[in-house]
Parts: C-alpha cells; sequence; structure tokens
C-alpha cells in the first residue's frame, strides 16, 4: 500500500492547532460550550471618575476616588454619626469602621403634622396628638382630627361674634387695613340661622412691590360668597373667573359671587389699585342648616 508521508514542518504546524480546536466541546451551531472560562471580573477595586461612583459606605467610613480608586477609610474613633434621622439615636464609630449606637434625644422624629408633639421616650420616636384646642404653627388652632386651622372647632347655633349685627352692606363690620404684600386673613364666623347674613369691609394697600390679586377660600365651600370693589381712583373694572357669577352690591359697587374658593380681577385704570372691599356670605342653597360655622380665608 502506498502511504503519503507528512513532512516534519507540516506537522509542528498542525499540532497546534489541533490542540486549539480541542479546548471545549463543540455545540450544535459549531461554538465553544460554557465550559469555557469567561474573562469578566467579579470582584477586584472599583474604578471611579468622582467620589459619586464609588459604593456607598458604611456609617463609619468614608470613600473617596484618588487616582481613578475608589479608596475607603474608617471614620476616627468617637466620630458620631446621624446616619437615620428622627430614631432618637446616633452611632458612635471606632477606628475600624464599626459603629455602637447611642441614645439621642434631640433627633426628634418629625412626622409634619403641626398637632403632634415629636419626642424620644425610652429611646424609641413618639409622636404624641395635642389636645383639640393647643395653638399650632404660631397662631393656629389644633382640631380633634389633628389638622392645623385657622379657626377653631365650634358648636351649636348661638351666633354670638362682636361683628353682629352686620345683616346689611351699610352696617359691614370694618376689618382691618390690607395690604397686596401681606399673608391671607381669616373670619371665623356663624351663619346663626337659615336667611342671616354677614358683612364685612377694608381698605387695600397697593404697594410698590406687591402683586394686587384678591381672592377669597372658605371652608367648608357651602356659603354663597361675594367679593365687591371700589377704586380709590379712577374706574373700576372687575373681571370675574369662571364658574362664578357677577354681581353688584346694594350700593352699587361691582363684584362676583360663587362657593369656594375662586379670585376675581381688579383693574383700578390707574397707577395705584388702592380700593375698598366688601364681603357678604349667606346661605342660597334650598334647604339650607340651622346654621353654619364657616373659616374665610381673604386676601388682596
Amino acid at each position: 500500500m502506498l502511504r503519503t508521508r507528512i513532512p516534519a514542518a507540516l506537522l509542528v504546524l498542525l499540532v497546534p492547532a489541533c490542540g486549539l480546536l480541542g479546548m471545549g466541546d463543540s455545540d450544535d451551531t459549531g461554538g465553544l460550550t460554557d465550559d469555557v472560562a469567561t474573562l469578566v471580573p467579579t470582584t477586584g477595586t472599583f474604578t471611579c471618575n468622582v467620589d459619586n461612583d464609588c459604593p456607598t459606605p458604611t456609617p463609619c467610613e468614608r470613600v473617596a476616588c484618588e487616582d481613578g480608586l475608589c479608596v475607603t477609610t474608617p471614620r476616627p474613633a468617637g466620630d458620631v454619626v446621624d446616619d437615620v434621622i428622627g430614631d432618637c439615636q446616633t452611632l458612635v464609630c471606632d477606628a475600624d469602621g464599626a459603629a455602637t449606637p447611642q441614645s439621642e434625644p434631640t433627633d426628634v422624629p418629625d412626622d409634619g403634622v403641626a398637632c403632634t408633639d415629636d419626642v424620644c421616650e425610652a429611646g424609641g420616636p413618639v409622636n404624641i396628638p395635642l389636645p383639640a384646642g393647643s395653638t399650632c404653627d404660631d397662631s393656629f388652632v389644633c382640631h380633634d382630627d389633628l389638622s392645623c386651622q385657622p379657626c377653631p372647632a365650634r358648636d351649636g347655633c348661638a351666633d354670638t361674634s362682636p361683628a353682629e349685627p352686620n345683616e346689611a352692606q351699610s352696617q359691614a363690620t370694618p376689618l382691618p387695613q390690607f395690604l397686596d404684600d401681606q399673608d391671607t386673613a381669616y373670619l371665623c364666623e356663624t351663619l346663626g340661622t337659615a336667611d342671616d347674613v354677614d358683612w364685612f369691609t377694608f381698605t387695600t394697600i397697593d404697594t410698590t412691590l406687591g402683586a394686587v390679586a384678591p381672592a377669597v377660600d372658605p371652608t367648608p365651600a357651602d356659603p354663597l360668597v361675594c367679593m365687591y370693589f371700589q377704586c380709590q381712583s379712577g374706574g373700576t373694572t372687575v373681571v370675574c373667573p369662571e364658574g362664578t357669577s357677577e354681581d353688584d352690591a346694594p350700593l352699587g359697587q361691582q363684584g362676583c359671587c360663587g362657593h369656594g374658593p375662586f379670585a376675581p380681577t381688579i383693574d383700578c385704570m390707574g397707577f395705584k389699585a388702592d380700593a375698598t372691599v366688601w364681603l357678604q356670605i349667606r346661605r342660597d342653597d334650598p334647604d339650607p342648616p340651622a346654621c353654619l360655622h364657616y373659616q374665610l380665608g381673604y386676601a388682596y
């Protein structure tokens, strides 16, 4: 039989090639199977460009990006860290990055409710409800539902307001002068009978830096509220917002009436918008309750 002799130089080239083909088993598609190790690292030093690229350290460690690498160092022994705000405790660090909790009575749990007392008791956070009638937000009053309102809770139907009698525009109770750059003011009043009407009036000052923005906001939205205007100089033009109706006061001033909050627009046709404002509050529902306690926020 005639045999073909393979040159030695060719054998030298074929052996490494066969060895490469034998690494890992081939699948049906001719590729290598998962037996071949990948080069994707699963551990090692984190690289970075800035500190925020680095993993979050423990409370008693610091991390910084130095020369492209994240470097973690322990805080000095005795450092105090407040890792959770409002849990009535802080952490005291040792020199190895470990922490020991300690009580901190000033780390109170703020629940965002003005009618609770946020304190630490027995080392833990507690939110204690304040009694109804307590003062909240400097000048407001707490209710049973822990809401903080401009007006106190009221019972009964007696209309004992010092504003009475104010059933007519000519009897309107005068309120303090209002600047257009001051915060909303509030009335806490009662419509004592189904046909009771309340009238109030105040003068306004258009300050140099203020923005004239008359508005009313009744709580509840049941009563009909009217806002009338008379500019101190120049003519008076009032534009009523959608959902309200144009109306003239008994003494002839232009205004708007509506339920719920609304904001009319006033034009005094001059440089200043100083004006006199009247507020009327009454019921217009077909079956009004015997009495109605209301809170009315107003602004100019």
